[in-house]
């Protein structure tokens, strides 16, 4: 007899059912999750393990190559691969000049061709090929290459400044620093002593001294990316653009060429992870913070644009404090940057606190004449020619000056510029000039020579600042040292920082009572935090008029004792080689953690 099947009662199958059902879909889901994190977290350590090594850990067959190399002057390009800059990081290291292995043209009547040539020096000297060799981490000489990154490092600014003098430093610290400036250039025609011999005329850093220089490599960055890190290239989310530029650049940087240690003194943060993830300590010096609360505070959340814009900003934030938590130092270079750093890195700054280190003036005491020697009727605004220092409001303010005064100061801007928008800037001021009728009033000094800098320097009666939030402000610093009494807006730097005043032959604060002021506040309507508490820079260009030499002289001695006991040339270098020195010993407590290869690679 057939049995008849089992029939289900449908009321069962409607309860049972989308129980299983939905128990099958949950243990699915789980599955899957489970496996995609898998494999991103195998996909992660394989490529943490595997990195560092592809970058620096040269071919098996790598002192072969050098040996060949150095019968034959180069090791073709063909031969290399992309092991190209793991080789090289061995030649430098082993090299008695070590700059002769930069990837920039040394002079201008020198090529940079894809063969990675060996120098005659190496070629001559037996002991060459053996320093090739991997190193231990605790041999007292291995030298140890300190990369600074600065895409713009032949500017002439402030930020430029503390590198050449970061760089020197570390140089003089001991004979076994080396270090690699990653940078682009302005054309593809600058050469390493171009660049060197602009430092020596404009900073007063001689490399050359000592020879210091053969200790410094120049990696050249791709000149067709510069637009990647530049601000103009993104007209939409700019700091979304500019930090996928910066890891781009980065990444080409370490492919060329890995440091033992990075130090980046531009502001690129975004980069940090990348370095971080290779083990290499990252020292980060803070000109200014990329994101801060002023900037959501100036939105207007009225409208849907200042929404989004502060949603937008906000979210920058939250992931500028992650990146910070790869930085192994940070150093501020004013009490405002390093108040906003600890302000918006709050959860970093407990296990990574920022130091404040005020930026090297470059300046050689010895060598300034008298600041209270004889001046001239001459104000001098020191800066580079950007939008954000406010040449314009300057310019428009001492125009009605003119007005009123029958025997008027003289104004000089002195100033570089770093790319065509800064050209541009400093047409618009000139047609502004003109428009104003003022030309005979207002001198012009782009792209000057230390020399004609230090000669306005010394017979400014006064120096100029009208950025709001200088983040530190190196010029008024000169100012101080020269004897030009400042001129300064009310925030940031100059104000909490420089232009203090002095009492009982003492640097005091800002609100002491009964000092000699070292200089004079001034505030705008233009500006965001406006509260009417300090008088326009008119009302201050009146007050000068008035000033007897007794106050001057009284105010110049306030000044240049403040920048004796804050900012002079000593105190910058003594802290930078305490830095480096202490970064000796970290690195290698960083390179220990490392696998047996890339140890003593």
């Amino acid at each position: 007899m057939v049995q008849s099947p089992l029939v289900i009662p449908k009321a069962f199958q409607d309860a049972v059912e989308p129980a299983v059902r939905t128990k099958w879909d949950a243990t699915y889901v789980v599955s899957f999750l489970i496996t995609i994190v898998a494999i991103i977290w195998g996909t992660y350590k394989a490529v943490e393990a595997s990195a560092l090594r592809f970058l620096s850990v040269p071919p098996h067959n790598y002192r072969e190559l050098i040996e060949k190399g150095l019968d034959k002057g180069s090791i073709p390009d063909s031969s290399l691969g992309v092991k190209k800059g793991a080789i090289r990081r061995r030649l430098i290291l082993a090299a008695n000049k070590p700059q002769l292995y930069s990837t920039m043209k040394l002079n201008k009547d020198s090529v940079v061709g894809n063969n990675l040539r060996l120098a005659k020096v190496d070629k001559d000297d037996d002991g060459f090929l053996a320093r090739t060799r991997p190193m231990d981490p605790d041999f007292a000489e291995r030298p140890v290459i300190y990369g600074f990154f600065h895409p713009y490092s032949d500017a002439n600014g402030g930020g430029e400044r503390v590198l050449w003098d970061g760089v020197y430093y570390t140089l003089k610290q001991s004979s076994r620093n080396l270090v690699a400036i990653y940078t682009f250039t302005a054309t593809d025609e600058i050469c390493v002593s171009s660049i060197l011999r602009s430092v020596r005329s404009t900073f007063g850093v001689d490399f050359f001294e000592d020879e210091l220089n053969d200790r410094i490599v120049f990696i050249q960055l791709n000149n067709k990316y510069k637009w990647l890190v530049e601000g103009k290239a993104w007209k939409h989310f700019t700091i979304v653009g500019q930090a996928l530029g910066s890891v781009f650049v980065v990444l080409t940087s370490l492919y060329k060429l890995v440091p033992d240690v990075f130090i980046d003194t531009m502001g690129l943060p975004f980069s940090y992870p990348v370095v971080s993830f290779l083990g290499i300590p990252v020292i980060a010096y803070v000109h200014y913070p990329l994101i801060s609360s002023d900037m959501l505070n100036k939105l207007n959340l009225w409208s849907v644009y200042g929404w989004a814009k502060w949603v937008y900003w906000k979210l920058m934030m939250e992931f500028y404090e992650f990146v910070a938590q790869c930085i192994d130092i940070t150093l501020c270079n004013s009490t405002w940057t390093c108040n906003h750093i600890k302000s918006v890195w709050s959860n970093v700054v407990e296990t990574h606190p920022p130091k404040i280190l005020y930026p090297s003036t470059g300046i050689d005491e010895t060598k300034i004449a008298s600041p209270f020697g004889k001046k001239d009727r001459t104000m001098l605004y020191l800066a580079q020619f950007r939008p954000e220092k406010r040449h314009g409001l300057l310019i428009e303010e001492y125009a009605k000056y003119l007005e009123t005064s029958e025997k008027p100061y003289k104004l000089v801007l002195v100033g570089s510029t770093r790319t065509a928008q800064d050209e541009e800037t400093v047409v618009e001021l000139k047609e502004l000039v003109k428009k104003l009728d003022i030309e005979q009033y207002v001198v012009f000094e782009v792209n000057a020579p230390r020399d004609v800098l230090d000669e306005y320097l010394s017979k400014a009666d006064f120096g100029l600042n009208t950025m709001w939030n200088e983040h530190f402000g190196i010029a008024v610093v000169e100012y101080l040292f020269n004897g030009a009494i400042p001129i300064v807006h009310a925030s940031a730097g100059p104000l909490l920082d420089i232009v203090l005043p002095v009492k009982d032959g003492k640097v005091a604060t800002p609100e002491t009572l009964d000092a000699t002021p070292s200089g004079f506040f001034f505030a705008d309507k233009s500006d965001p935090d406006y509260t009417g508490v300090y008088p326009s820079l008119g009302s201050v260009f009146d007050k000068i008029e008035s000033l007897s030499e007794t106050e001057k002289t009284a105010m110049r001695a306030a000044g240049h004792l403040v920048a004796e006991k804050k900012f002079s040339k000593s105190v910058f270098g003594q802290e930078w080689t305490k830095l480096v020195q202490f970064l000796a010993t970290f690195e290698r407590f960083k390179r220990k953690q490392r696998n047996k290869v890339e140890l003593v690679y």
